[in-house]
């Protein structure tokens, strides 16, 4: 056990044994015995600040959910054995239990100071340094680990992946290397024949980031009969192969894109291996072309050709392509060409042949009017009038596409993709609440498509019947459940709290609508946090590849849509709620009801509602204490309207915080720098304003709110300009002066300064 060596010599020996079972029900989650055994502890005369014990016992209270309780007695523990490397450690896994990695960090550390080997503290102190990506500690606690027990695989592994992280690739490579060394080869059974490739193919990825392409492919090849993913294995050579210039990265990219001819990635690698990747549109094309008479059913050598063509080519290449999808019913037919709409011609080709096929198959049931073809089924007809609706719909020709979906409606009115594609048609026309009936009217069809019911949900929230689709959003949730909108949060259902709090913000709970928004933060938070078990799990187990990739999502997570578009909306409502704060109704009526009222009436009047609010809290307050006798009751939400989110004295500080991790992140979206430049123009800091602008100008200069912002900023150094420090308005000036963004404003720059 690692908390009772130094503690037990402290303590006679009944108190000792003690001290063993309560480490013991700590691990073995017997937190009531625990406690127990701690009181008999303290109890005994002479022990009653034993700090060891202290500190046991605010781990159990910590893991009753005592937080408070935990704390004091952690303190309470060290102020009496503040030379206790167990105090510190059980205090700083405390700190860990809260999300609170510095503290913990801080108190790992102070223990090593005194128990400068610990391997258990290493290793907890290793993973709160990667969690929080402190690499160079990080390096240094697996490095120590390394000298401490050099005998096991984690070290050697988990020193190799710091150095990685740090950019330190060629030591990397060595403490593999070293590690190689060790292994017993061949590998005596199946499971370390898996972890040996993984090392392998580990170290190959190294070598390959190194830019050591020949030593990678050497090592690879000698490898290769420990590795037991050899599709792996064929990729990473292709790699190599293609990387080092090599004639036989040819035959190797044919070979592995006959076994999988739908594999864009390997259509990529075979055009990359045969130096076509920059070639002309036509030598593209023409290769194409030459390989679809090989692999006939290649799905992906049927669609690359049609962003390569142009003209007459396009339409043959497109005709045959459409004409194959639609016999088939392929539903995600339009949307594999939608990419295609970014060229001015191409969409006008597409419509064209989409109503020929319509025109011949009303007139002869045929996609053209030759004698030769032969009829097509009756299912054809609604798949076309299907592509066509879409392609309207995409070109903005909403009337024309509903025409078309209706049309394929009255054909066979119980196809539900057909009204979903109607209520999107609906939805990009603005009629929010047919849309949401047409998709309902869809998800009656089927009942128990779990799909349907969410887009009918997304759809009613955005037509503001959030009664209707909270409604729905309950039919897939568990039975019996009593909240079933809390529990969509608890399965972290991002986009429909997303959706709600949208809906919310337009009917105007804007405290209902912060609560979803946090809740969405707190979702992103846990995703961060859940990495943690990751951080000793993937040495264990020889996923590394894998793990390094963990890591990088990771660092990148607040850069994700929905975590982007929620704090974008978050800052939008505080910045709303600093220029118009929130007031309550009832305190507004209240407000009211002292107008007019002389000073005496008015101080009666107060009195009386201070007492009335005291009464409610007293009544309410036995309620809200009331749990489970075990400490484990449910916590009751003490605010479901999220009235004190919405009441918040200080809106600013609020936004800011989730303006932050998108200044990171997301920094090439527009919308994050106008944010930035609203909350900071509201704080008056010119200098933060400008540099939100100078970022805003680097990504689309002719924004229309960019234009706006731009103009309000040099009305404010017009106005206030003279108030601020002369080396800010230098500054300005010099940014100002020099940017063309600026001087197209229409403001006359010399004049101004």
């Amino acid at each position: 056990l690692w908390c009772n060596k130094m503690a037990v010599k402290e303590l006679p020996a009944r108190e000792a044994n003690l001290f063993k079972k309560i480490a013991r029900c700590y691990e073995e989650k017997q937190f009531r015995m625990g406690l127990k055994h701690c009181q008999k502890i303290l109890s005994t005369p002479g022990l009653s600040n034993h700090g060891e014990t202290l500190s046991m016992k605010a781990l159990l209270l910590n893991a009753t959910d005592k937080k408070q309780e935990a704390h004091e007695f952690a303190r309470l523990g060290l102020r009496n054995s503040v030379t206790s490397h167990v105090c510190w450690h059980a205090y700083g896994m405390i700190h860990r239990s809260d999300k609170n990695y510095a503290e913990a960090a801080k108190c790992y550390k102070q223990a090593l100071r005194i128990e400068k080997n610990n391997l258990q503290l290493l290793r907890d102190l290793s993973a709160l340094q990667i969690q929080m990506r402190d690499l160079q500690g990080y390096s240094e606690s697996r490095r120590n680990i390394l000298t401490i027990r050099s005998s096991q695989r984690g070290s050697w592994l988990g020193y190799a992946v710091a150095e990685h992280l740090r950019g330190n690739l060629d030591l990397a490579v060595i403490i593999l290397t070293s590690y190689e060394h060790t292994l017993d080869m061949p590998p005596r059974d199946e499971t370390d024949l898996l972890d040996v490739g993984e090392l392998s193919l580990y170290k190959t990825s190294l070598l390959q980031e190194l830019g050591k392409l020949e030593e990678a492919l050497e090592y690879l090849k000698a490898s290769t009969k420990h590795i037991t993913d050899k599709t792996a294995v064929r990729e990473a050579t292709l790699q190599l192969l293609t990387g080092l210039g090599r004639p036989e990265a040819v035959a190797m990219a044919r070979e592995m894109f006959g076994k999988n001819p739908d594999n864009r990635d390997y259509l990529l690698g075979l055009e990359k291996a045969m130096g076509l990747a920059n070639a002309e549109p036509e030598k593209r094309l023409a290769f194409y072309q030459s390989l679809e008479k090989e692999y006939p059913s290649s799905r992906v050598l049927r669609r690359v050709p049609l962003t390569l063509a142009t003209g007459p080519l396009f339409e043959t290449i497109a005709d045959d392509y459409l004409r194959k999808g639609l016999r088939k019913g392929i539903v995600s037919l339009f949307r594999s060409i939608q990419s295609l709409y970014t060229s001015p011609e191409k969409p006008v080709i597409i419509e064209k042949l989409l109503r020929g096929y319509v025109a011949n198959l009303t007139a002869h049931k045929k996609f053209d009017a030759a004698p030769s073809s032969s009829e097509e089924l009756p299912s054809t007809m609604i798949w076309t009038l299907y592509a066509l609706a879409q392609h309207c719909d995409r070109v903005g020709d909403y009337e024309q596409a509903l025409v078309q979906i209706n049309a394929a409606i009255e054909h066979t009115p119980t196809l539900v993709d057909l009204y979903m594609i109607k209520a999107k048609i609906l939805k990009h026309q603005g009629n929010f609440a047919e849309a949401a009936k047409v998709m309902d009217v869809g998800r009656d069809l089927d009942t128990a498509d779990r799909y349907l019911n969410c887009k009918a949900v997304k759809y009613f929230l955005r037509a503001g019947d959030i009664a209707k689709a909270e409604t729905l959003a309950a039919m897939f949730t568990r039975d019996g459940n009593n909240d079933p909108i809390a529990q969509l949060s608890e399965m972290q259902c991002t986009w429909f709290e997303m959706e709600e709090a949208r809906a919310l913000m337009k009917s105007g709970a804007t405290g209902r609508a912060l609560k979803k928004l946090h809740s969405i933060d707190a979702h992103f938070t846990q995703y961060i946090d859940d990495q943690f078990d990751f951080h000793s799990f993937c040495f264990r187990k020889m996923t590394l590849r894998a793990y390094i990739r963990l890591l990088r999502f990771e660092d990148s997570l607040h850069g994700h849509k929905y975590f982007v578009r929620a704090a974008l909306l978050a800052i939008e409502t505080y910045v709303g709620l600093h220029d118009k704060p929130f007031v309550l109704e009832a305190e507004k009526a209240a407000a009211d009801s002292l107008e007019g009222l002389s000073e005496a009436d008015r101080k009666k009047a107060l009195s009386k509602q201070r007492k009335a609010a005291k009464r409610a809290e007293a009544q309410a307050a036995p309620q809200e204490a009331k749990k489970g006798e075990d400490g484990k009751g449910e916590k009751k939400d003490t605010d479901p309207d999220g009235l004190l989110l919405a009441k918040t004295a200080t809106p600013l500080e609020d936004a800011l915080k989730f303006l932050r991790p998108l200044l990171v992140h997301a920094r090439d979206n527009i919308e994050v720098h106008l944010a930035a430049f609203n909350i900071y123009s509201r704080k008056q800091k010119p200098l933060l304003m400008l540099q939100a602008l100078v970022r805003a100008n680097g990504l689309q200069p002719q924004h229309k709110r960019l234009i706006e912002a731009r103009a309000a900023f040099l009305k404010l150094v017009e106005t206030e300009g003279k108030k601020w420090d002369p080396k800010v308005v230098a500054a300005i000036r010099h940014e100002v002066t020099t940017s063309e963004a600026f001087k197209s404003s229409g403001v006359d720059l010399a004049k101004l300064f």
